[in-house]
């Protein structure tokens, strides 16, 4: 293909898709966006925050903005700066809010049905909690932008450029038929009777001289013609036939191979190194966000692999799953173990060492040496038990047993050993990004239920999950029988 003689309208059709992938690999780039963790507060400090009075005349936070979250349905991301009155100068952070939003934790203020109708209501009586919509974040706003600016800036910028280079449009010749015209016509007004005149009398002489020469001329008979054919016939027999030169005459003065090779110009070079680099880039985040879904598969494996060795264990053991305990080591008898084995240490038969993969999830941003699956055990704590056996389950299918460690602060980077009886009876295990939590897969947490279903959970949702096993209960009411 000749990039030179690609047309504006070629061009803007080549920007406009260019501008498509651009557009489709920042909306990507921007699912992948960690929720939780570092710079995220939890909704206790958020309604501290909203609520607390001025500094030296100076609102508390402010520059408020709720950014759309497409990697997660149901929730809202806040960025706000707040004040810190050691540096004097204001912070930024952010606020991961769930729809709809219930201020307070124990829900005694009234719902609203996004966070942004909560901080609307305060701002009435402080403006500075006005916040505003990101807008420029919207997914559709993003790749309309980068077709837009691709097909009219990029194009148009390509088509500019190849007429610079091209240089400009050969100009047809306009030939002025005017001066061709018969005598006869207006046009000759400026010939004079006497210039036809001697027109006419130059045209009789060379009438009368072609008569002349005609009569003079003598025909050839054939004792002239018999030589000349003879001498030609003798000449055509000592002829060889000619080979053809593999040239055509491709041009008005230069004649040009068939077949020659033709190299890459520069302009087409650098329009196939850009193509590469836009793939690649369009590319990139693709194969991130598909390494990142294997990886949320491959946790609900693991978990469902955990789910049929806790069965396993209570089959073999009239029922009872195994008992949670305090801080375990592995291998046993290090510094810090307590008296009794760990639930995992208890499941080796079922499913291996504590040290298997199986019980890392390999979204985990840390080293692989950490357990981050707990064994739900807040109601048998606060029952005064240290086990619970299947039969007391009355929530099939709904009730918690394991599930992704998502308060990092179990997991200390510079710790030498990590707990091998990761259970849930403080209820710190599961937590959400609003309650000092994570996601640790696009979309939620993997959470494992008692029939040895796992599904993957962006909240608690009371219709399909609970943590006591009589009742729907959220991980911080649950009460025991």
């Amino acid at each position: 293909m000749n990039i030179r003689a690609l047309k504006t309208w070629q061009w803007i059709v080549v920007g406009t898709i260019a501008g498509l992938l651009i557009g489709s690999t920042r909306v990507m780039w921007n699912l992948q966006h960690s929720i939780g963790g570092r710079g995220f507060i939890t909704q206790n400090l958020f309604e501290q925050a909203v609520l607390a009075p001025t500094i030296n005349g100076r609102p508390y936070i402010t520059d408020i903005v709720i950014h759309p979250c497409p990697s997660a349905d149901g929730i809202d991301l806040v960025g706000l700066k707040a004040f810190d009155a050691d540096t004097n100068s204001y912070r930024q952070y952010f606020f991961v809010a769930p729809r709809p939003f219930s201020p307070g934790v124990t829900g005694s203020s009234r719902e609203r049905p996004s966070v942004a109708d909560y901080l609307n209501d305060l701002a009435a009586t402080n403006p500075a909690l006005r916040p505003r919509y990101a807008w420029w974040d919207a997914p559709s706003f993003t790749i309309g932008l980068y077709v837009l600016v691709g097909g009219v800036g990029i194009g148009g910028l390509c088509s500019a450029l190849m007429r610079l280079i091209n240089g400009p449009s050969p100009q047809i010749p306009v030939y002025d038929l005017d001066r061709f015209k018969h005598e006869s016509e207006p046009a000759q007004a400026h010939v004079t009777d006497l210039d036809k005149q001697h027109l006419r009398e130059l045209e009789e002489e060379m009438r009368r001289g072609l008569e002349g020469s005609a009569a003079e001329i003598q025909p050839i008979g054939p004792e002239v013609i018999a030589p000349v054919r003879k001498l030609i016939d003798n000449r055509l027999e000592d002829l060889q036939p000619v080979v053809q030169d593999p040239k055509d005459f491709a041009g008005e003065f230069y004649p040009v191979e068939k077949h020659a090779p033709r190299a890459f110009s520069l302009v087409e070079l650098i329009v196939v190194i850009g193509i590469v680099a836009l793939l690649t880039a369009f590319a990139l985040p693709s194969i991130r966000l598909a390494r990142m879904s294997a990886q949320t598969v491959q946790c609900a494996a693991q978990l469902r692999d955990i789910g049929q060795a806790l069965h396993a264990y209570a089959s073999a053991n009239h029922g009872s799953l195994p008992a949670w305990s305090n801080w375990h080591t592995w291998p046993p008898g290090l510094k810090g173990d307590t008296i009794g084995p760990a639930w995992t240490i208890e499941l080796i038969p079922y499913i291996g060492k504590p040290d298997s993969p199986v019980y890392n999830c390999p979204s985990l941003p840390l080293p692989v040496r950490h357990r981050n699956y707990f064994l739900e055990a807040q109601w048998s704590a606060r029952s005064g038990r240290n086990a619970m056996k299947l039969s007391e389950i009355k929530m099939s299918g709904r009730f918690v047993m394991s599930g992704d460690v998502t308060n990092l602060s179990h997991f200390p980077a510079d710790a030498k050993f990590d707990d091998a009886d990761s259970d849930d009876a403080s209820g710190d295990m599961l937590l959400w990004p609003w309650t000092g939590g994570s996601y640790m897969h696009l979309g939620g947490n993997n959470v494992l239920f008692d029939d040895g279903h796992v599904s993957l959970c962006s909240r608690f949702n009371p219709s399909e999950m609970t943590f006591n096993p009589h009742r729907v209960q959220n991980q911080d009411n649950v009460t025991p029988d």
